[in-house]
């Protein structure tokens, strides 16, 4: 589906980069900006869909703004349609701090999107370096975005790296349907 690209008025040559989680501080959105701000100077030409919200929207809006890359970062807000949107991403790009199982990635191996992230938390037992995505350690803007670079410019099989993440995918189903049916009982006040 080509939802975003409608919604926010995208052509189909703008590759999309984006992350699906609370904009809360573990999750370090000042370096998904500045990796943003790193690829943007390096004459990529993308949109950065930020999906979600949370208590430091306002401040995150603001880096971007003293940044002067507005026009290029998207705050969505909550969605209720992650599993039409998410397909459309050409990256997810996580940049957390502290994580931890990291279900978002899981979401975006089973949408096969090619995932860049952080070395954070629980993220380097999911995400296999130059397997099944490629990881960068935390607050690496530089990195980060030469992993970017690395997938839009085709200098890595993304379609090994889709393959792979279908691969572990079956072995964390199993542990996930069990953390998110504990989550399921924990919500239940």
């Amino acid at each position: 589906s080509k939802k975003l690209r409608n919604e926010f008025n995208i052509s189909d040559n703008i590759p999309l980069i984006g992350n699906v989680a609370a904009i809360a501080p573990h999750k370090d959105y000042y370096t998904f900006i500045n990796t943003a701000e790193e690829l943007l100077k390096r004459n990529i030409k993308a949109k950065f869909f930020i999906i979600g919200t949370g208590p430091m929207e306002e401040e995150i809006k603001f880096f971007c703004t003293q940044k002067k890359i507005n026009d290029h970062i998207i705050f969505t807000g909550f969605r209720t349609d992650i599993h039409e949107i998410l397909p459309e991403l050409d990256i997810f790009l996580i940049t957390s701090e502290t994580e931890g199982l990291g279900t978002s990635i899981i979401d975006a191996f089973a949408c096969k999107v090619p995932v860049v992230a952080t070395r954070a938390g629980g993220i380097p037992e999911i995400v296999k370096h130059e397997k099944n995505g490629l990881l960068a350690e935390v607050k690496d803007t530089k990195e980060l975005a030469n992993h970017v670079e690395r997938i839009l410019n085709g200098s890595l099989d993304k379609s090994k790296i889709i393959a792979e993440q279908q691969e572990i995918l079956k072995k964390f189903s199993k542990s996930v349907t069990a953390e998110k049916t504990l989550q399921e009982y924990l919500s239940i006040k």
